[in-house]
C-alpha cells in the first residue's frame, strides 16, 4: 500500500465510446497521486486499444484484460493489483470533475472518515443534464 495513493477501479466492456473522456476526467485531476487500474472485461469493440494508447502515455494508468465476467469479477481483479491507501470506483461510461479526488480526500480527513460517496448528476451522451443531482444523506450510519 502506497500512502496517500488512489486507485481508481474502472471496469469496461464496449465502452469505446465514452473509455476516452472517462480517462481524460482522471488526467484532468487536480489530485494527481493516483493510479487508474482499466480492467477491459472480455470487450469485442476497440476498448482495449484506447486504453493501451493512454498506458502508454501515462504510467500512472494499467490495463487489465479478462475474459467477460462481470462488472463485480473486473472490480476484483482490480482490487487484487492495487496498491492505494483508498480505492475510488468509476465506472467506464462516467466522468469525474477536475476537483472531485481532492475534495472526497479533504473530507474524509476532515470528517475521519473511512468511506465516502458522493452526488452525481445524469447526462445524455451529448454532455446534458437529463436528471436533477442525486444526493446522498450528509452521514450514513449502519442500521
Amino acid at each position: 500500500m502506497t500512502d496517500g495513493l488512489v486507485s481508481i477501479i474502472t471496469p469496461c466492456y464496449n465502452g469505446d465510446k465514452y473509455i476516452a473522456e472517462t480517462i481524460e476526467s482522471v488526467l484532468s485531476q487536480t489530485y494527481t497521486h493516483w493510479e487508474m487500474i482499466i480492467v477491459d472485461d472480455g470487450s469485442t469493440d476497440h476498448t482495449a486499444q484506447i486504453a493501451m494508447d493512454y498506458v502508454r502515455r501515462d504510467g500512472r494508468i494499467r490495463l487489465v484484460r479478462q475474459a467477460n465476467g462481470g462488472t463485480a469479477a473486473a472490480r476484483n481483479a482490480a482490487m487484487r493489483i492495487a496498491q492505494g491507501q483508498y480505492i475510488s470506483l468509476l465506472d467506464a461510461d462516467d466522468v469525474w470533475e477536475p476537483v472531485f479526488l481532492e475534495r472526497q480526500l479533504a473530507f474524509m480527513t476532515r470528517m475521519n472518515a473511512i468511506c465516502v460517496c458522493s452526488a452525481y448528476r445524469r447526462i445524455d451522451g451529448q454532455g446534458r443534464e437529463i436528471q436533477r443531482p442525486t444526493v446522498p444523506l450528509p452521514v450514513i450510519t449502519p442500521g
